[in-house]
């Protein structure tokens, strides 16, 4: 690795040509299929809700693109989707273009290279949300950051703190991105990290004295966003045991384990740089597995960190590389092993967004819907796309199973069609839920994506069969009667 502080001017033909490959792989990857495949998840929100919250104190950002985007462009799914493929596009070539200059130009470009190969990545580049523009500017806010501390120079601070903004600004959860650099500022004028002049800790007390002002007055805001995200009661906040399996899965365990080694490595060569990583993994990861405890919060929340994650798988692909270079081509065996692992999720993703589309159930179900049929939705792909044709019903679904069945009965002996559509997984549906549909529906149709890993998605369309529910129940009452 370069010593360092090491010179910005050691620009040269192999790195425009590496910039250029990476942007040309990665805008081909990122845009593919952009403006033909269907809205899903919480996609819906930002097309529905996003002229709503152009003015919202949290993940603003995105908003104010995505409805710029969608003034210009005719196409819903394409525009929406523009901002963060733009943000995905640039990541690789901005990881490798910073970066090099820590961690030197080979493991920059395998970090960068992984970036592009994951399936994460290129599912967060290719979603209308805000988490992949947080990633561009938490790396910029990172990158920038020790730049300024190591070489004194405070116009590299002040940029570190815009970018940080920016990347709040499309994920609040981003802030934690200063938190990290604030801790790091606190171990640098308390003596505890050698080799910095005494310009560097006069700039980490600014910076420090900048943390402390901004953070208490913006504590009001953040503590009334902390107490509404806590009153949410949502399915998807399952407490930091099940969040961290997610993250492990989504971030991949061998980029994880590589990440630890390449830590390792880096803390017996520059323990500065090694605590810097730590500090700035550790104070994103730790305040959001705590927060998981008792509000909604999900993996994408944590999105902002990744940078450091496979900065450092970087940093372990090429020190493996410096040991076996008398090898020869095997010294790259550890790289060729981390992207071909990443090669059945991403090609998976690619596969299943090309065999699996939400608008083939919408058309279903507008071919058999009658006047006066219930349909009730379970997804909110499903919804936006059938929110003008069909009149959707809003349906609780207890836990409860003597609940779901009450609140469900009413729909078994309607004279109309009811019909339940949802996205289906790997994951069984809710034990009551499920029960209830063995019991009084049919299956009518099903559709799943085609994918090379374990991964289980698709759309499933059950018909409440009224006349033999009517039937059944006229049965058990009259069995019931005295």
């Amino acid at each position: 690795m370069p010593p360092l502080g090491a010179a910005e001017s050691n620009w040269s033909s192999r790195d425009t040509l590496a910039v250029t490959v990476l942007l040309t792989a990665a805008f081909g990857s990122r845009f593919f299929g952009l403006g033909t495949w269907d809205l899903v998840q919480d996609e819906y929100f930002t097309v529905i809700f996003g002229g709503e919250r152009l003015f919202s104190f949290s993940n603003p950002l995105y908003y104010w693109l995505s409805e710029l985007s969608r003034k210009l462009i005719d196409s819903t799914e394409f525009a929406v989707r523009l901002p963060t493929a733009i943000a995905g596009t640039l990541v690789p070539a901005v990881i490798y273009a910073t970066w090099r200059q820590f961690i030197g130009r080979y493991g920059a470009i395998c970090a960068a290279v992984l970036i592009l190969l994951a399936e994460w990545h290129i599912r967060q580049s290719q979603y209308a949300r805000f988490y992949e523009a947080s990633f561009l500017f938490a790396s910029l806010a990172y990158y920038l950051y020790l730049r300024g501390v190591l070489l004194g120079d405070w116009r590299r601070l002040a940029l570190s703190f815009i970018a940080a903004g920016l990347a709040a600004s499309f994920h609040m959860m981003s802030a934690l991105v200063v938190v990290g650099c604030a801790v790091m500022s606190l171990l640098v004028v308390s003596n505890r990290v050698a080799g910095l002049g005494e310009n560097s800790r006069r700039l980490a007390w600014g910076y420090l004295l900048v943390c402390v002002v901004g953070g208490l007055a913006v504590s009001p805001v953040l503590f009334d966003g902390i107490m509404a995200r806590q009153a949410v009661r949502a399915s998807w906040g399952t407490g930091p045991l099940r969040i961290l399996l997610d993250f492990v899965e989504n971030a991949e365990v061998v980029i994880l384990c590589a990440s630890l080694a390449g830590w390792l490595f880096l803390r017996r060569r520059d323990r500065f740089l090694s605590t810097f990583f730590f500090v700035g993994i550790g104070t994103s990861m730790l305040p959001f597995l705590l927060g998981a405890s008792f509000m909604a919060l999900r993996t994408d929340y944590v999105f902002h960190a990744m940078p450091l994650v496979y900065v450092l798988a970087g940093v372990c692909v090429s020190e493996t590389r410096r040991a076996l270079e008398p090898a020869g081509l095997s010294s790259h065996f550890l790289f060729a092993l981390l992207a071909a692992s990443l090669l059945p999720k991403s090609v998976s993703y690619y596969s299943a967004r090309m065999t699996l589309d939400v608008r083939d159930a919408v058309a279903f179900l507008e071919s058999r819907y009658s006047s006066g049929d219930h349909v009730i939705i379970r997804d909110t792909g499903l919804r936006y796309y059938l929110r003008e044709s069909l009149p959707l019903e809003d349906v609780d679904f207890p836990s409860d199973r003597e609940a779901l069945r009450a609140r469900l009965g009413t729909y078994t002996c309607r004279q109309a069609n009811t019909w339940i559509a949802m996205r289906a997984h790997r994951r069984p549906y809710d034990a009551a839920f499920e029960a209830w549909l063995l019991e009084n529906t049919q299956l009518v149709w099903r559709r799943f994506a085609r994918r090379f890993d374990y991964h289980v998605e698709g759309y499933e369309v059950y018909l409440v069969n009224r006349a033999e529910n009517c039937l059944a129940q006229a049965r058990r009452s009259l069995v019931l009667e005295p």
